[in-house]
C-alpha cells in the first residue's frame, strides 16, 4: 500500500526490470483496484548505485524491494522464498520423519 517503491536488483539486470516497471505498476494498479474497488498507483524505481550482493540473495536472482526511504524492506530474492517454504514445510517434514512425536 506504499506510493513509492524502490528495488534493488543484481547489477547488469537494471535495464531489464527497467523495461518491465511500467507493465507491474499497471499490473499492480488493476489488482488492487479489483481488490480494493479504489484506484491506487505506485511508483516502481531501481536503485541505480547499488545492486544486490551474495550475502543478500544475488546470487540466484530475484528483488530486495524498499519502502518509506528503506526503512521497510521485503527481500523477494529466490534463496528468501526457499527459506520461507522451508520454515513452512517443517512440520510437515517433522510429521514424516517422526509420525509418533517426539
Amino acid at each position: 500500500m506504499e506510493d513509492e517503491l524502490e528495488l534493488k536488483v543484481r547489477d547488469g539486470e537494471v535495464e531489464l526490470v527497467e523495461g518491465m516497471l511500467e507493465d507491474c505498476q499497471r499490473r499492480f494498479s488493476d489488482l488492487m483496484n479489483e481488490e480494493t474497488g479504489e484506484p491506487f498507483d505506485t511508483k516502481l524505481s531501481v536503485i541505480q548505485d547499488k545492486f544486490l550482493t551474495e550475502e543478500e540473495g544475488g546470487t540466484c536472482g530475484g528483488v530486495i524491494l524498499y519502502a518509506r526511504n528503506r526503512r521497510i524492506v521485503c527481500p523477494n530474492t529466490l534463496e528468501d522464498r526457499l527459506a520461507l517454504t522451508f520454515e513452512q514445510e517443517l512440520p510437515k517434514i517433522r510429521k514424516l520423519l517422526f509420525p509418533k512425536g517426539f
